[in-house]
């Protein structure tokens, strides 16, 4: 599937170096452009040079994603989990990237993005406020029991 590009190994290389180097990227994010760029016969090659030279590292990657995920986007650890896992990162490391994650910040965050949501509805019937803020942190992939606590708060 080559969208046009024609680019020598070195080139996509070069690129490549310069694309990690700007951001984390995840080996099949690689894998993807290579293909994009009609490379896929040398993407083993290209990946394991960005991965010597240290460009390119699935658990790096996992952490600043999770990292980033949470504190910027206010996402859960199941949605940051799904996701890493869709980019074929290894339990070990989504689990790792996972453990970094500041119990007490990330509280904090779930408890602000549900208290927003809270002030956004416009409904009086605790059980429909209830429900659409529970909707809304499952789908922001926070933890039930989590949900389930803050809503037990009166404040919320």
């Amino acid at each position: 599937m080559n969208s046009g590009y024609n680019l020598s190994e070195n080139d996509a290389l070069n690129r490549l170096m310069d694309l990690c180097s700007r951001a984390e990227k995840s080996e099949y994010d690689i894998q993807k452009k290579l293909t994009e760029w009609g490379l896929e016969d040398k993407a083993e090659k290209i990946i394991s040079v960005l991965k010597n030279d240290k460009y390119l590292d699935n658990s790096r990657f996992a952490r600043a994603f999770t990292i980033d995920k949470i504190r910027f986007n206010k996402w859960g650890k199941f949605k940051v989990k799904y996701l890493l896992k869709c980019k074929k990162i290894s339990d070990k490391d989504v689990q790792d990237a996972l453990d970094t994650i500041d119990y007490n910040e990330y509280r904090t965050i779930v408890f602000e993005e549900l208290k927003k949501k809270k002030k956004s509805l416009k409904m009086n019937d605790p059980f429909k406020i209830k429900t659409k803020i529970y909707t809304f942190g499952n789908q922001r992939g926070y933890e039930s029991e989590l949900i389930g606590e803050f809503i037990g708060i009166k404040d919320i």
